[in-house]
């Protein structure tokens, strides 16, 4: 799926290509977008379609925020990239934050 929206999303500027990643979040209401931090690149996710409704798991929940972003990165970067979710609502966190390395 991240292969496919990478065609909708993609533009040779970061900036554009991050903008691009938010609206499309937005519009399909999968959360609102923000970059938290360029280095490493961070990006924070409130009101995650995937998890904002869940209960205390202990544990990240997003594997299919995380796996979008992973291949949208990977195709981005030309090569292999790992995303970790590092907050989460469901480690009792107020949004979701994804690290790009």
């Amino acid at each position: 799926m991240g292969k496919a929206l990478y065609e909708k999303v993609k533009d040779p500027d970061m900036t554009n290509f991050l903008g691009n990643i938010a609206a499309f979040w937005e519009t399909h209401s999968l959360g609102s977008v923000e970059v938290k931090d360029l280095q490493p690149l961070t990006i924070g996710v409130q009101d995650c379609f995937e998890c904002s409704g869940l209960p205390y798991l202990g544990r990240p929940a997003c594997a299919f925020d995380s796996g979008i972003l992973e291949s949208l990165f990977s195709s981005y970067n030309q090569e292999e990239v790992k995303v970790t979710e590092t907050e989460c609502y469901a480690l009792g966190d107020k949004q979701c934050s994804f690290v790009i390395e």
